[in-house]
């Protein structure tokens, strides 16, 4: 057996504010977490230190570095982890959905998020008013948002490319990260339900480009 390789998958055994001794690293980076959270409800995420994240979980700052690098590694595991009961129900959502139309598709990935994604569950917090700037680049470079938005709109956007209702340079990754920042401006300037749902169908995508016979 391999002690030193062993001794590495290991966590440090750390003892927070209580005393009580944490020897699960997934545990104690979810107590870090858990402060974080606890701190951005009663300040803002951008007016949170790492000093405060340490003192709300009761161990000194040494400690929380050595389960994050800094703030932002710590909000980009928040972000994580409060998203996921919305991308879940989004998902699902999404599976449910028969339009195959790539443009309807994709209208309704769009509207739903703008629509929903500030009232499940975790996302009232961070994507509310005091901190929706803070969180936005997060959002946008999420791993599970893009995870669940490309399943979703995978297949449609390769037919239509196939069938020439769209332009076959375009990147679903471009167009992915380019409807992230839509619904981000939506979230962070709220516009009546209707308006929304008008603007982005109408102007989501370009129509395609017609060449000349």
């Amino acid at each position: 057996m391999d002690h030193q390789n062993d001794s590495v998958e290991k966590s440090t055994i750390l003892r927070w504010g209580s005393g009580e001794r944490v020897d699960d690293r997934q545990q104690g980076a979810s107590r870090v977490i858990a402060a974080a959270i606890a701190c951005y409800e009663e300040s803002s995420v951008a007016s949170t230190t790492m000093d405060a994240i340490a003192e709300r979980a009761g161990v000194s700052r040494r400690t929380v570095y050595r389960y994050f690098d800094n703030k932002d590694a710590i909000l980009s595991a928040v972000v994580e982890e409060q998203s996921m009961p919305f991308f879940q129900e989004m998902s699902e959502t999404l599976a449910r959905l028969d339009a195959r139309n790539f443009r309807e598709r994709l209208t309704h990935c769009v509207i739903y998020a703008i629509e929903h994604g500030p009232d499940i569950e975790g996302h009232q917090l961070l994507l509310g008013k005091k901190n929706a700037a803070a969180t936005e680049r997060f959002y946008l470079r999420s791993g599970r948002m893009k995870k669940i938005f490309h399943a979703a709109l995978e297949g449609p956007f390769l037919q239509a490319q196939q069938a020439g209702e769209i332009d076959t340079s375009w990147q679903l990754e471009d167009i992915i990260n380019w409807s992230g920042r839509l619904i981000y401006s939506y979230i962070k300037n709220p516009e009546p339900s209707e308006t929304v749902k008008r603007m982005v169908s109408q102007f989501l995508l370009p129509a395609p480009i017609q060449q000349p016979k």
